[in-house]
Order: structure tokens, then sequence, then C-alpha cells
């Protein structure tokens, strides 16, 4: 079984109670962060035999306010959380929490002024 985007917008939702995260989409709120699959990531292949793990290559877009220091805040609380790990999403065992960044990355401002910060990472989990 894949573990998808819905599957991993349900963990961040649990940990993080008092931020509204949408899957593929930040919904116009003001403050609020997207979670999107990114298609980028290197196929997992092994010889003679079925690979142990996949790869779930995912984006997270902080949209934070128009405060930048509250933005970053927001992000680097979401960076720090998932670099220290996750152990399962859906019932399946999380290997690891790569982040490909080694801060999250600003991006600028949308066109409402609004702050944006994105956290490029991929989790790799044991096959099912």
């Amino acid at each position: 079984m894949m573990l998808t985007v819905s599957d991993f917008v349900q963990v961040l939702k649990a940990k993080y109670p008092n931020i509204k995260f949408f899957n593929g989409c930040i919904n116009k709120n003001e403050k609020c962060v997207g979670v999107y699959a990114r298609g980028n990531a290197t196929p997992i292949s092994a010889i003679g035999t079925e690979s142990s793990y996949k790869v779930l290559p995912v984006t997270l877009l902080v949209h934070w306010g128009e405060n930048s220091n509250d933005c970053e805040t927001t992000a680097n609380t979401l960076y720090e959380g998932l670099e220290a790990g996750i152990n399962t999403i859906n019932n399946t065992r999380v290997i690891q929490v790569q982040m490909l960044d080694s801060t999250p990355v600003g991006i600028g401002r949308d066109d409402n002024n609004i702050c944006e910060m994105t956290l490029r990472i991929n989790i790799f989990y044991e096959r099912r």
C-alpha cells in the first residue's frame, strides 16, 4: 500500500491542531499550510527482489499572514517537528523524514501580501 498526501495531512493535523492544513491547496485562508505531492523523488528500485521501502515526496507551503517573523516562526516549528521524525503514518512505519533544505525556504509574498515559505521533504516508509 502506498502512502498518500492525505495520510500525511491527517498526521500533521493531529500533531499541530492549531494549524489549518489542506491537501493540494491553501484555500485562500490567511494562515494555513498547503501540502502538495512532489513528483521529483528518485524511484526506488531493487535488484532481484522488491525494495523494502518507498518514498512519499511532498512540499509544505506555509502561507502565514503579513508578518514575515510569524511566517518564519511557524515554518521553523514545522521544520523542527518533522526533522525530529514521525513514527507512523496510517499504520505504516516511517523509516526517515528527509529534509531537502537546511531551513525552510522563503518564497516571498502572494498577490495579497501574505508571506510564504516552503519545506521540501521525502518521507521514507516501510513497504507493506
